[in-house]
């Protein structure tokens, strides 16, 4: 499925790309792996109350097993036990040069997206989303 421009919004300034950076270094220290999703296995995985956070490696299936070694991740998707899944996408420079990652042209680069596969990103979605943010943040500042 390609991304028009309703499938994401910009959440850089209320999500920085240092904070993305962050919670995803805690996540590959702090957590364990566990597969969620039939396009690939052993997605780094953290879980903070009931709500699990994954990471997916920015090639895709070319790193089936999400080795950290074989590539980044520039994905983190935040699953509560009671809603959807909700999936954040940072774009790094010089990522739109690299042919091993897609990302859409619409996507800049040094710039975090929120994304719904699904349709629109709404205002309630990403206050959603901010708020997890916030409590895995928070989880961060413990170690």
């Amino acid at each position: 499925m390609g991304f028009n421009k309703t499938h994401f919004i910009d959440i850089t300034n209320d999500f920085t790309i240092d904070r993305f950076e962050a919670v995803k270094h805690f996540i590959l220290k702090h957590g364990n792996t566990q597969t969620y999703r039939n396009f690939d296995s052993n997605n780094p995985h953290y879980k903070i109350d009931n709500t699990d956070i994954y990471l997916n490696a920015e090639t895709g299936q070319r790193n089936i097993n999400n080795n950290p070694d074989l590539s980044d991740f520039n994905e983190i998707t935040i699953h509560p036990s009671s809603g959807p899944y909700y999936t954040i996408r940072i774009v790094r420079a010089g990522d739109h040069r690299k042919k091993n990652i897609r990302i859409p042209d619409k996507m800049q680069e040094k710039r975090v997206y929120l994304i719904n596969d699904y349709g629109t990103v709404s205002a309630a979605m990403k206050k959603d989303v901010l708020n997890h943010l916030l409590k895995i943040e928070a989880k961060l500042s413990v170690f």
